[in-house]
């Protein structure tokens, strides 16, 4: 089995407070459904090939000492803005895979902790795009 993409991974261990620890091995280690593995795998590639082009846009923004920090970060924010529905719908097929592959006694504090997860998620992104790898 292929682990998740470090990004999503790292998004997911970014939210320490917002799942039951178990729930973070559960999305690297159950796969009970195959088919929904291949489906998230592929959403994550989708994803990750994403977001590197977008961090490769976004890099030459960065790097522009024309501009002000505000206004790399206004570019910023708007070369994401076309991308903002992949970006959430791909959140939320991670966040419903979580769901669905946590141990049925857990699903319940996930799916209390899925709106959060997913704020999470969307800021984490945002900033690493905004800031860079060097962000801290």
């Amino acid at each position: 089995m292929r682990i998740l993409p470090a990004l999503a991974a790292a998004c997911l261990l970014a939210a320490p407070l917002a799942l039951p620890a178990s729930a973070h091995a559960t999305v690297a280690t159950q796969s009970a459904d195959p088919q929904a593995e291949a489906r998230i795998q592929a959403a994550a590639d989708r994803f990750s090939t994403l977001i590197a082009d977008l961090d490769t846009q976004a890099a030459v923004i960065r790097e522009d000492e024309s501009l002000t920090p505000e206004q790399r970060e206004s570019r910023i924010l708007a070369l994401i803005a076309p991308h903002q529905a992949e970006i959430d719908t791909f959140i939320a097929a991670l966040v419903q895979y979580t769901i669905d592959t946590a141990e049925p006694d857990e699903r319940e504090e996930i799916e209390a902790s899925a709106d959060m997860v997913s704020m999470i998620l969307q800021s984490t992104i945002i900033r690493a795009l905004v800031e860079g790898p060097d962000a801290q």
